[in-house]
């Protein structure tokens, strides 16, 4: 969740694995590109370890969307090398950063 916009909740257990994270977006207003812009951050942690967060992206949802009311979906791969949890930080670079749903799912086995 974007910092300090709710509370903090304990990531969800998962085991060891290929994901994809899936980022739900919608800008609310009619806005110009840069006027919405966040980065995008997830830290993998083994169950009882720490680790960083890694930046995924900089996201400009006007720019992405091209206008209000438009539903965006951007979906990146996370690796869990032990069980443990995927925690997304959202940072607000300009404006407030905004997310509709996360989804979280194995990654298809080719």
């Amino acid at each position: 969740m974007a910092n300090d916009s709710r509370k903090k909740s304990k990531p969800v257990p998962l085991p060891a694995g290929e994901y994809r994270l899936h980022l739900l977006l919608l800008e609310p207003e009619a806005i110009a590109a840069g006027q919405r812009v966040f980065e995008v951050a997830v830290r993998v942690a083994a169950t009882g370890s720490g680790s960083e967060f890694s930046r995924l992206e900089r996201v400009d949802i006007a720019r992405l969307a091209g206008g209000a009311q438009h539903l965006i979906e951007r979906v990146y791969p996370v690796r869990l090398e032990a069980g443990g949890g995927i925690e997304v930080r959202l940072t607000p670079i300009t404006g407030q950063a905004v997310i509709c749903g996360a989804v979280i799912e194995p990654a298809p086995v080719l």
